[in-house]
């Protein structure tokens, strides 16, 4: 008796069915293997910091489920490992049941530990290296060599991680490149009731991105000390406790209030109507490793 393809999605952190960019990139691989008549499924390891309301359901016949159940991401960094943990743990016993009547493939990114359970309970893995930097070398030879195939979405990144690899195991590699999407969105937001222009910034405010943002406000100050007038606004997951560090570096800079939007986290119309009515979109560009290949 044949098995069905049933191609699981394992990830961790990302938030599912809203979340991050790499959130959006789930959701079009799993609607167009479904089309293709591949049951997908995503099980999200761990909660996440984007607001989910339920641990288990289905969206648009993509069906995900939380493990352990927990839709959140705990605020302790100890117990966040250990519900990552145990989560992993649940989330192979799932696999291995379902292996009985299913041929299972995972697709995942760089995550030893469970790279390596995975390959050791010999099911077949598909890495995905988004647009960073995909991993130190000894980090993404460990993961590569215990997978069977690579998904990126450039083909920068295809060279890179090739010559990260060198010689040796043959690595395929399938490119897919993410496009912005070029249908016109109805707009839900009148700007016209706007007293200035503004610039537009989204992304998560901690660790590298709170960079992004004292850089964009240190560029509203400096034209706001020359007479020049922007209002800023900033959409993405904002805690109490950066909203108050965003206005303590504000206050340092002596820049007014009203020149600074926090609009926090909105959905996909909102964000498009924002990035359409925006004067500009900010997206700060370090040199470093992981915004050279963007």
């Amino acid at each position: 008796m044949s098995r069905n393809l049933h191609v699981v999605c394992v990830c961790c952190g990302f938030g599912f069915p809203e979340g991050m960019a790499v959130t959006s990139r789930i959701k079009m691989f799993g609607k167009a293997l479904i089309e293709e008549g591949v049951k997908f499924s995503v099980f999200h390891v761990g909660g996440s910091y984007v607001s989910n309301d339920v641990p288990r359901g289905v969206w648009e016949k993509i069906e995900f489920e939380y493990f352990p159940m927990r839709v959140r991401s705990p605020g302790n960094a100890l117990f966040r490992k250990f519900c990552n943990l145990a989560g992993l743990v649940k989330v192979l016993v799932r696999l291995v049941l379902m292996r009985r009547t299913e041929r299972i493939c995972i697709h995942t990114w760089e995550w030893p530990l469970a790279d390596f359970l995975f390959g050791l309970f010999g099911f077949t893995v598909v890495l995905q290296v988004n647009e960073w930097w995909p991993g130190r070398q000894r980090r993404a030879t460990f993961c590569q060599n215990k997978s069977s195939g690579t998904v990126v979405i450039s083909s920068e990144i295809e060279k890179r991680l090739s010559r990260m690899l060198g010689s040796g195991k043959e690595r395929p590699f399938l490119r897919v490149p993410i496009l912005i999407d070029a249908y016109a969105k109805e707009k839900i937001r009148d700007v016209t009731e706007e007293k200035l222009p503004y610039f537009f910034w989204c992304g998560s405010p901690q660790g590298d991105g709170w960079r992004d943002i004292c850089f964009l406000i240190d560029g509203v100050h400096q034209l706001y000390s020359r007479g020049g007038v922007v209002k800023m606004v900033l959409a993405g997951l904002f805690t109490e406790a950066v909203n108050r560090q965003l206005e303590e570096y504000m206050e340092l800079k002596k820049i007014p209030t009203e020149l600074v939007e926090v609009i926090g986290f909105i959905s996909e119309d909102e964000l498009h109507s924002y990035m359409h009515n925006a004067s500009a979109l900010m997206l700060p560009l370090w040199d470093d490793d992981e915004r050279s290949i963007c």
